[in-house]
């Protein structure tokens, strides 16, 4: 029961941090933002509420998430995290392409290395499990 509480508190800490950042980030932000990118240049412009989007799909998350633990456990969980890890990163990629478009590395590098740790996480998990 100890492991499901710490694990809701760090889904709340998660989901606020993303929300608070949101919320900041949005009265700091120009009009319109990117939303999409090729490489590293912008190729779709979207309102600054696209800010929050990240937070609306990481509380959509954690309900499917939850659904699948009882089939899965650990590997939900650190799945889960992940991807929180990865809508955290495109959140702050979107707030630092606003103030620096000439940035000059893809947002597909950060997801990418968030992807291989959370990847290698769930090996560890495994053969931990197993021996």
């Amino acid at each position: 029961m100890i492991k499901k509480d710490k694990k809701s508190i760090c889904e709340i800490i998660s989901i606020s941090v993303m929300a608070v950042f949101a919320v900041i980030s949005f009265f700091i932000l120009p009009y319109n933002i990117a939303i999409q990118w090729n490489g590293t240049q912008a190729s779709s412009y979207g309102s600054k509420w696209f800010i929050f989007l990240p937070v609306v799909i990481g509380l959509m998350l954690i309900p499917l998430m939850n659904y699948f633990e009882n089939r899965f456990m650990t590997f939900s969980t650190i799945v889960l995290f992940t991807l929180l890890i990865v809508l955290f990163t495109c959140q702050i990629y979107m707030v630092v392409f606003s103030f620096y478009p000439n940035i000059q590395i893809p947002i597909s590098v950060p997801i990418i290395i968030e992807a291989v740790l959370g990847v290698v996480a769930c090996g560890i998990y495994a053969l931990k499990k197993r021996g």
